[in-house]
């Protein structure tokens, strides 16, 4: 309600549609979070968190491909990003890509080894390792 009331008084302030946009993932409200998402990327083109948050989304609804496509974006801008290699490295496990996947959260774990992401990572990689497909 509080970002909601915030982007009534700065409509195009593409960091407050992402903020929101955040809060409403987390609430499992994949489509509204895209809607801000896509507001904030047609005010700021190269928003990478924008890009990868709108990836987290998609996934969560089943549409990988859109998922990619941002992802692919934002890796263009920021290749070292750790959100986006945690998320492709997620998109890749989904699609059966085990070794794809473990270079992407390696990846992100070396480039950004305190993260939320790297921690993120270190996880998925235990559970790949444990789980047997």
């Amino acid at each position: 309600t509080v970002q909601t009331h915030a982007l009534a008084l700065s409509p195009s302030d593409a960091d407050l549609l992402v903020d929101r946009a955040v809060s409403r993932i987390s609430l499992g409200r994949h489509a509204q979070a895209i809607n801000d998402l896509s507001r904030a990327l047609s005010v700021s083109r190269s928003h990478v968190e924008a890009m990868v948050y709108r990836a987290t989304a998609n996934r969560f609804l089943g549409r990988t491909a859109l998922a990619r496509r941002d992802l692919e974006s934002a890796l263009s801008r920021a290749p070292d990003h750790p959100g986006a290699l945690l998320e492709r490295g997620l998109l890749k496990r989904l699609a059966g890509d085990r070794d794809g996947a473990r270079r992407d959260w390696l990846a992100g774990i070396e480039n950004a080894p305190s993260s939320p992401e790297a921690d993120a990572a270190r996880n998925r990689l235990a559970e790949m390792d444990v789980k047997s497909d």
